[in-house]
């Protein structure tokens, strides 16, 4: 087997990265937080010089929800900070090159992260005026400016579930999800058609994913842990996990799966993880787990059928740790198995033993303060999530050296010959020559 090729590093920046950074329009547009505060910044991908910055802010969106840049066509969307109140943003769409506005909006409290409408180069969100308001679903018209709200006739607390226009109602007995579409509401399903068993809710996480060739939703809702974030232990059963398919046309429960979880991987595709154990979070958000016994497997989308699976054991990096599975490619990761460490491509079930000087990238979960609360039940939160990345080995232990061509491709945005990377210590350039 030939080696596999190696990034050569270029630059390291100054600043702490908050996530992943996007590559838009020949540009690097990334995240960074400065004393508590968060900007958007632009980067040159062959030099790392920083072309631009915009104050930023994550809005009201529940704080373990990571709220980043996103791509609006070959523009980008983000919420900037504004004066008008704790948490008020404005819906920024600007020139990823220049960091020139296009579009705003005015101030408003943003209870979702932006994203690209799945109808357009809009980007749609959920807002609202006021703190004693409800929202409502908009879509901020790029070419005019016009941010309007959508009629589609979803109650006050409605939000959105991942991307591609699901949503879930709000209402609780019976919960309720739907697909918005055009500004319409296309379809509902009540939760407990898909996850029947008692306790099952989005409060709990979710987890969802279009297979658009199927037309096809999966995702996976998430059981009771017992406890209280920030204030005692919240433990977590990893069995009370399950997941779904549901048709993109109507709805309709096309299969259900109990005790797995399609978010391990970190990857979108047909790969979810079946896990035994518990999860105990302490208050300082340490992670400890007892009895984790992990198996990856791939799933057929229209049936929900196993297709291929391989037990890992105590695989932590599939089930919450703060460093995630090494990434070996853009649907490769390494797994740990009785006889050693496999890389495995969750898109095909396919394994190779990886290169004994093979260096990849392990994605760290990243807890950083923001300086307004959020408030939950009248306690003020100020830790918000994001994520940064280590060069590691095939056991997931961290390692200096020069990762792989295609973990560097599949970690950062990629710029023609380059890459960027959000590191521990600022980004990180590199040639893919």
């Amino acid at each position: 087997m030939r080696p596999a090729p190696k990034a050569r590093q270029l630059w390291v920046s100054d600043g702490k990265p908050v996530g992943q950074p996007l590559a838009i329009g020949g540009v690097v547009v990334g995240e960074v937080t400065e004393n508590r505060d968060l900007f958007v910044v632009g980067i040159d991908p062959v030099t790392g010089k920083e072309l631009w910055r915009a104050a930023a802010s994550p809005g009201e969106v529940v704080p373990g929800i990571a709220v980043a840049p996103v791509e609006a066509g070959d523009k980008v969307a983000f919420f900037r900070r504004d004066p008008a109140g704790n948490l008020y943003a404005r819906l920024v769409v600007a020139d990823g090159r220049t960091g020139d506005e296009v579009a705003s909006t005015g101030p408003l409290l943003f209870g979702s992260p932006p994203e690209q409408c799945p109808d357009s180069d809009d980007v749609c969100t959920l807002s609202r005026t006021g703190y004693d308001k409800p929202y409502q679903t908009h879509r901020l018209n790029v070419a005019t400016g016009r941010y309007v709200a959508e009629k589609t006739g979803l109650p006050p607390r409605a939000r959105r579930i991942g991307t591609a226009g699901l949503v879930d109602f709000g209402q609780r007995d019976p919960e309720i999800i739907g697909l918005v579409r055009k500004g319409k509401l296309r379809w509902r399903t009540p939760l407990r058609d898909a996850f029947p068993a008692e306790g099952f809710s989005t409060d709990n996480g979710w987890n969802w994913q279009l297979f658009p060739d199927e037309k096809v939703y999966a995702g996976s809702v998430y059981g009771k842990r017992t406890g209280s974030y920030g204030k005692t232990d919240v433990v977590v059963s990893l069995e009370a996990a399950a997941t779904a398919g549901l048709s993109e046309e109507n709805g309709a429960l096309l299969w259900t799966d109990a005790g797995s979880d399609i978010s391990c991987t970190g990857k979108k595709a047909p790969a979810r993880c079946r896990s035994k154990g518990t999860l105990t979070i302490s208050p300082k958000l340490d992670r400890t787990f007892t009895g984790l016994d992990v198996t990856v497997e791939g799933f057929d989308v229209r049936t929900g059928r196993t297709t291929w699976s391989v037990p890992v054991g105590a695989a932590e990096g599939l089930v919450g740790a703060k460093t995630a599975a090494p990434t070996a490619g853009d649907t490769e990761i390494i797994v740990r198995t009785a006889s050693g460490p496999l890389l495995l491509d969750v898109n095909t079930g396919r394994q190779r033993a990886p290169g004994a000087d093979e260096i990849f990238w392990c994605g760290t979960r990243l807890d950083f303060e923001y300086r307004e609360p959020y408030f939950s039940k009248g306690v003020a939160i100020y830790q918000r999530a994001g994520e940064r990345a280590v060069t590691c080995n095939a056991a997931g232990d961290p390692v200096a050296g020069s990762p792989t061509v295609a973990a560097t491709t599949a970690t950062g945005a990629h710029v023609g010959p380059y890459a960027v990377v959000a590191t521990e210590t600022g980004f990180v350039g590199y040639s893919l020559a």
